[in-house]
């Protein structure tokens, strides 16, 4: 979704750790990721929607 391969996560993850510490790492990559899920979830809905709306309004023409 945004453009992160699994190499450039590894290295965020590692910073992170540098930074935050080993305690409060985990946490906090269990919240990005419930936020990347749920930010993920809404778009491709958005999009389904968007989508759907314009197939109709192309069949009322």
């Amino acid at each position: 979704m945004f453009g992160i391969s699994g190499w450039e996560f590894l290295v965020i993850a590692g910073v992170a750790l540098l930074v935050m510490g080993p305690d409060q790492v985990r946490p906090f990559l269990k919240t990005a990721g419930r936020v990347i899920g749920r930010s993920s979830r809404v778009w491709h809905q958005f999009k389904k929607d968007l989508n759907d709306a314009l197939k109709e309004a192309d069949d009322d023409r």
